[in-house]
């Protein structure tokens, strides 16, 4: 089964898992990596797009954490206690993207 297949059946939105795997999915091929080395130059920490690709691909991250957290606070108890023992205010912004990103 592919990776696209299995996102489709994941319990995440598509709409958000099957964008940003055709994104992430193109660094695992080596023309897409020669293109990077050719334009190499270009990167910079002040570039703009590397700025909000950057940004992109950790808030990608963040959102898969938070499913992943609350998958695990599901399924064991000892990661829903420790959980419980979190900031309100984390606790909240986790269990938000947990919901944004699940269908």
């Amino acid at each position: 089964m592919s990776w696209a297949k299995l996102l489709e059946e994941s319990i995440l939105k598509n709409e958000i898992s099957a964008k940003v795997y055709g994104l992430y999915s193109n660094y695992a091929h080596s023309e897409f990596i020669s293109i990077i080395q050719i334009n190499e130059n270009k990167l910079s920490k002040n570039d703009t797009f590397n700025i909000e690709t950057v940004i992109t691909t950790l808030n990608n991250v963040r959102i898969l954490n938070c499913v992943s957290i609350i998958l695990l606070t599901n399924k064991f108890t000892f990661a829903k206690e420790s959980f419980e023992k979190l900031d309100e205010k984390l606790k909240y912004s986790i269990e938000f993207w947990n919901k944004f990103a699940i269908k």
